[in-house]
Parts: structure tokens; sequence; C-alpha cells
């Protein structure tokens, strides 16, 4: 493994002999793919107002990077598909947005738009360097399976653990470890003739039921109801309706 080898300093590979020896590299700066959002239907948009793929890189160090000899790719057979334009500094424990979807006619000084798509729900992405004259992956992280809006990252911010994913992205900002309220459409019926009586207008129209699974109050003011994925809005549920736990 080339990046490895470079990252721990090994000098000439001898598999099945004593080792060579090893060689002075320096350390690599503390820069971690800290957030990952792969399907963006809710989240954030960018500045062609366009929700679109991103990245979030987080620099953990105390004193401000060059981004200068970065790159970003999704593919293992190449590692410097795309590149931090020249001159991009990312600050102390400071975050740097990267919209991951093609489109680098949109780039300006302020938004950084790769070359190259992510695909979803699965694939690949790494933080590459290629300072010293060596090629080395800094970070990276493969994902599966991706529920729409769900982003994916670390907690506490730049703390290399295992990854895990939020209900609520947070690009640009600390990541929310909450989960999202657990309500469900717990049964439903579309043809009600005579099973459920309407106590307040009488007759017997089509409903819906919703569970708490939680174990607190939900508030689900401005929550809504549609039977139209192209029309999400198509009934907002009134102010203050509270659904209790269970």
């Amino acid at each position: 493994d080339h990046a490895r080898a470079a990252y721990w300093g090994a000098a000439t590979p001898t598999p099945g002999a004593a080792n060579s020896g090893i060689m002075g590299l320096p350390a690599l700066p503390r820069l971690w793919i800290n957030e990952f959002q792969p399907d963006n239907v809710d989240g954030p948009t960018d500045n062609a107002g366009e929700r679109d793929p991103w990245v979030e890189i987080y620099n953990a160090e105390n004193t401000d990077l060059p981004l200068t000899g970065f790159f970003l790719t999704d593919t293992s057979s190449n590692l410097t598909r795309w590149a931090f334009p020249a001159g991009t500094m990312i600050g102390a424990n400071a975050f740097e947005l990267v919209w991951l979807e093609g489109q680098p006619d949109q780039a300006s000084e302020t938004d950084r738009h790769t070359t190259f798509r992510v695909s979803s729900p699965n694939g690949l992405l790494a933080l590459v360097s290629t300072l010293n004259s060596r090629t080395t992956v800094v970070d990276y992280l493969t994902y599966q399976l991706v529920a729409p809006g769900q982003s994916y990252g670390l907690f506490p911010d730049g703390k290399p653990h295992t990854r895990q994913w939020f209900a609520h992205a947070t690009p640009g900002t600390t990541n929310d470890p909450a989960a999202a309220p657990t309500v469900r459409i717990n049964e439903w019926m579309a043809s009600n003739t005579h099973t459920l009586l309407d106590p307040v207008f009488g007759g017997h129209p089509d409903w819906l039921e919703l569970f708490n699974a939680s174990g607190t109050d939900v508030d689900l003011s401005d929550w809504m109801l549609s039977d139209d994925p192209s029309v999400p809005a198509k009934f907002s549920i009134p102010t203050g309706v509270l659904i209790p736990p269970g």
C-alpha cells in the first residue's frame, strides 16, 4: 500500500526479510473529512441555488493551513482527480465546504465545485495530499445505502473515531448527533366506508395514524403531508399540535 508506506515511513519493502529501516517524514496535517452528504434532497443550496452533494473538510490544527497540493477523489484509480485551487486556505479549527456535483463552471472565489459528481447510494471519497513529493491518502470514507437527506461524518468534529449518520446536516458548522424525531405513519385506510366515523363532521373519510416511538413529545407544527412527492406541502399540520411519547 503506497499511501500507508509513505505515511508510516517504510524505506524499502522487504517481505520475508528484516525490515530495511525507516525514513523520517513530516507529520500529516490534521485535516479530516468531517461531514459528507451524497444525496442532498432538503439540505443546503450552492451558489447556483441547487441542492447538490457536498463535503465538509475540518482543520483540527490551531493554525491556518494551505490546501494547495491537496485533492479530492471518488476513485482509488485516480487519487488526484480534483485539486483545491492554488492559494486556498482553511482557518484554524475551521470548515471548508466543497460541492461534489461535477459543475466546475459554477466555482467562484468562495465556492468550490469539483470536476466529478459522487455516486449515490454507494461510493468512496478520499482527501489526498501530494506534499513532499508523495501521494498520500490523508483521510477517506466508504459508504453504502445512503438514505436521502442524511449526512455522514465525525462526532465530535475532527475526532477520528467511527463515523455515524446524522439526521440533521450541518454544513460549515459543528456536527449535530441529535436523532430525528421517530414519528411514523403507523396505520392508514384509503377506502374507509364504514370502519371509522368522523366524530366532528360525520361520514367515513379516509384516515391515517401517526405514532411517536420516542420518549418525548414531538411538536408537529408545520409538518407536512402529501400524496405527491413533487408537491410536498399539500397539507401543513396546524401550529401547536403535539404528539406525546408512545
